[in-house]
Order: structure tokens, then C-alpha cells, then sequence
């Protein structure tokens, strides 16, 4: 039986902590969330902990984007009359779920299911240490690995066009015009780290590193040029960012759709492993 509480006091702390500290790889969504909860009391009320036999086993999260963000250790049951209340009576319905396939759908049925309703679930994967024995790729010739910058901001905006309404866009609810994506991608280019393959200033593959967490970052917005695809320039790019990582004290993860078999096969060559299932749902 677990037993769900808020976040309460000193002994929910130390349990988060040892918490993030083993599974901080599990959902780096959840986790930067739980990192500027310890600054600040009014996050920390939308944390929802399971408890089973004294021990931590689940965390779910509401974070100001109204994204509810979930993990948990094992199967457990979300059968609590005060989860229920937290989730129905005293927080914002949430816009989509973000996390462990086990528990996102138990609590889809709890909030109910809308017409639009979608859910996409995905392998995520990591690289706990980055080794010269992966499948890096060197650099072509006349090729460049840049640093993706904001004056970048007008030769990438195509790309990330592309990966949003080709990866993003999935849901009714979620589509967004070309001048949202723009002022969105702007935002991005100031907040996140990214990077980018050029060839003689043409840019032909993008990714970012959008959560940057203590032991983990992770890799997102992976997009390719659909004029270059197949010819291994994502390949290339990842290699490269692999290189940055090459004797760093971080890991790397990423999530790919379980139907992207491509993707996945790449994924797996430069020496990334699946870990578990992970779900996004629109509600």
C-alpha cells in the first residue's frame, strides 16, 4: 500500500534528496523542478510523495507550465483518497503528463480523458559516461560544429519549424502558428545550450541540450534537414557533442518515440541504452 503526503518537513527532504540523487536520469523534467523547489516553499507544495513501508517510491509534480511530471520506482497504485483530492480539488488541471508509463496512465483515468486526448510514449535512454569506443563519427571535410547562437536565430528558425510541427505538434490542442514557434525558439536560443552541423554555412542538422541537471543533461529538438537525411549527419552532430562529453563527469540523456526505429538504431550505436519507457500525454 503507498501513501501519498505533500512535501512536508525535513524527513521528505532528505528522502528527495537520496531520491534524485539515484534516479535523477528517470525524468530531468521532475528533477529541475525538485532543484528550484529547495529554494522556494510555494513549489514544494506541489509535490505529491508516495510513501511505501517509510521508503520513497513515486514523486509527482505540478510545475508552473501546468505539466504534471511523474516517477516512480516500481508499480504502485494511485488508489488515495488524499491524492485524489490534491489532484482534483486543490490544483490546476494539468495541460499534459510528463513521465513513467506506469503511474501517466493511472492518473489519465483520474483526470479523464478529453476528445483531443493523445498520448505518445517513447524509449528514454542514456549515456551514463561518454568512451572513445562508441560509434563517434569525425568530422567531414568543409563540415562545421557550432556553437548555435542567437544571431544563429534566422538560418536555424526553418529547422526547428520543422521539428516542431513534425515531432511537437501532435495534439489539437498543442498546434502552434509559425510566428509562435519563432518568438518560442528565440526564447530557447537565450535559455538552452545548442548546437549545430554546418556545411559551408548551409545548416543542415540541429539538437539541443534543454535541461541541464547534476549528473544528467539531456539531448532534445534532434532535426535534420529533410533534403539531407539518411547520410549520417545526425550521426555527425551527435558525435561531435559526444566529444564535449568525452571525460565529463555527466551523463546524457534522450527520449525517442518507440516507433522511430532509425533513431533509435543511431542512438543505441553511439552506446546509449534504454533505460525504461517514458510517456507524454495530452489531456
Amino acid at each position: 500500500m503507498v501513501r501519498w503526503t505533500l512535501w512536508c518537513d525535513s524527513s521528505d527532504a532528505s528522502q528527495l534528496a537520496q531520491y534524485f540523487y539515484e534516479r535523477e536520469w528517470a525524468n530531468l523534467y521532475l528533477a529541475k523542478l525538485y532543484y528550484k523547489a529547495l529554494e522556494s516553499k510555494s513549489l514544494q507544495d506541489k509535490f505529491l510523495l508516495g510513501y511505501r513501508s517509510l521508503r520513497l517510491v513515486g514523486v509527482l509534480a505540478l510545475d508552473r507550465d501546468r505539466r504534471l511530471l511523474a516517477d516512480v520506482l516500481d508499480v504502485i497504485s494511485t488508489d488515495s483518497v488524499i491524492l485524489h483530492e490534491i489532484l482534483l480539488g486543490r490544483w490546476e488541471r494539468p495541460y499534459c503528463l510528463i513521465g513513467h508509463p506506469q503511474i501517466i496512465e493511472q492518473i489519465e483515468n483520474i483526470y479523464g480523458k478529453s476528445r483531443h486526448f493523445i498520448a505518445v510514449d517513447y524509449f528514454l535512454m542514456s549515456l551514463d559516461q561518454v568512451r572513445e569506443s562508441y560509434g563517434i563519427r569525425d568530422l567531414a571535410q568543409n563540415f562545421s560544429f557550432k556553437k548555435s547562437l542567437i544571431q544563429d536565430f534566422q538560418r536555424l528558425l526553418p529547422l526547428e519549424v520543422g521539428y516542431q510541427k513534425e515531432e511537437v505538434m501532435v495534439a489539437k490542442q498543442h498546434i502552434m502558428t509559425d510566428t509562435a514557434i519563432a518568438l518560442h525558439f528565440q526564447r530557447r536560443l537565450h535559455d538552452e545550450v545548442g548546437y549545430h552541423l554546418e556545411y559551408k554555412r548551409h545548416v543542415l542538422t540541429k539538437l539541443s541540450i534543454n535541461i541541464m541537471g547534476r549528473s544528467y543533461d539531456q539531448v532534445a529538438g534532434v532535426y535534420t534537414d529533410p533534403r539531407f537525411r539518411m547520410k549520417g549527419l545526425a550521426t555527425i552532430l551527435l558525435s561531435e557533442l559526444m566529444k564535449l562529453y568525452m571525460n565529463h563527469p555527466k551523463g546524457l540523456t534522450l527520449f525517442v518515440k518507440v516507433d522511430n526505429i532509425g533513431a533509435y538504431k543511431l542512438y543505441r550505436k553511439l552506446g546509449f541504452q534504454k533505460k525504461q519507457y517514458f510517456r507524454i500525454s495530452y489531456l
